[in-house]
């Protein structure tokens, strides 16, 4: 198992101006499609897929949560459609990835002692503790919910299965163990080819606390059809508008600009395409791999970024929302673990990150 270093960044676009949105997580990164070589003693940076202990000074990207009550907190997920209430005090880490093939995300609870012990290393070379996991699945094959536990590597051994219905789906709770005695839910998630999994590990010093979270989960979850959660572009219009010529792209705004001279000279010929003044271009780097970059046509300058697209981009002229990784595009396919859907707002000049 390993964590996933997710980065909040803002970038001002008064400092550099061509957004390059690269790096494809969990894609061999192959020869770009550039117009000068690149040194093999000198490769582009790329953004690795971690194990699960982040550096300290790269800060956890959050799904917001909305306080309910004195003791209880909302998780929601507008990429999955789903949000359940768990109690204050625990952790919410979205950070974990996983090699099997059919995990798409991964949401684990953490009581604040766990979750700073984590945090200093304690469990870098050893088992963690055990806690809540929230997990979603591919089912491409279309097998019953059973038939896919029974088949799929994520569970050990599991037994005892019960019908159970949660969140007005009908699912199965069983057992599996493994490293620890584990209890889980499982139900389609919105369509059969998608399954939420919710995990309780028992032991340890906090198993009474994680039982709570377990039992809270399953008692508050609710599923939204994901196009209703997803962030919406007229959320984030645009009243102002470039209406004249492109400006020659600046190639010296950027060191890497010169090197991808050509794709930005042809991608800002039809003018505007983002957020009123800015094109974004992109760049293809491998298989299932895009870089993106994000040019001011009133000005030809260029900014950058290490974030990076396997399934494409979304915009609109008239929306200051760049979607990476769009959620449509990730319907019904199998994608390595660590692809997902990010939103990034233009704000106050720079590109602010809404995962």
């Amino acid at each position: 198992m390993s964590r996933e270093n997710l980065l909040i960044w803002r970038m001002p676009l008064n400092l550099i101006l061509v957004v390059l949105l690269g790096s494809c997580q969990g894609q061999p990164i192959e020869r770009l499609e550039t117009d000068d070589a690149i040194s093999d003693k000198n490769p582009t940076p790329t953004t690795p897929i971690t194990d699960r202990n982040p550096s300290p000074t790269t800060p956890i990207a959050k799904t917001p949560t909305i306080p309910v009550s004195n003791n209880y907190t909302t998780y929601e997920n507008q990429q999955w459609g789903f949000s359940f209430d768990y109690p204050q005090g625990l952790v919410i880490d979205e950070r974990r990835t996983s090699i099997e093939s059919s995990v798409l995300d991964i949401v684990e609870l953490w009581t604040q002692k766990d979750d700073r012990a984590i945090q200093a290393g304690k469990y870098q070379d050893g088992e963690y503790p055990p806690n809540v996991i929230v997990s979603i699945h591919q089912n491409p094959q279309n097998l019953s919910l059973q038939a896919w536990v029974e088949n799929t590597n994520w569970f050990v051994a599991p037994n005892n299965f019960t019908p159970i219905t949660i969140a007005g789906k009908e699912g199965f709770k069983f057992q599996s163990t493994g490293l620890y005695e584990f209890e889980y839910i499982v139900i389609p998630l919105n369509n059969s080819q998608q399954i939420i999994a919710i995990g309780f590990a028992k032991g340890g010093d906090s198993e009474a606390e994680y039982r709570q979270a377990f039992t809270s989960i399953i008692d508050t979850l609710q599923l939204v059809n994901k196009s209703q959660s997803s962030l919406q572009f007229e959320d984030y219009p645009v009243n102002d508008f470039f209406t004249g010529n492109p400006a020659a792209v600046d190639l010296n705004s950027h060191p890497q600009a010169r090197r991808f001279r050509t794709a930005l000279q042809e991608g800002v010929k039809d003018g505007a395409n983002f957020a009123g003044k800015y094109a974004v271009v992109t760049i293809g780097c491998g298989s299932s791999c895009q870089q993106i970059a994000i040019v001011d046509v009133s000005t030809g300058k260029v900014f950058m970024s290490e974030v990076g697209s396997e399934l494409g981009v979304k915009h609109r002229l008239d929306s200051r929302l760049l979607v990476i990784n769009p959620p449509e595009n990730l319907e019904n396919i199998n994608m390595p673990n660590g692809v997902r859907t990010q939103y990034f707002v233009l704000e106050n000049n720079s590109l602010r990150s809404l995962n």
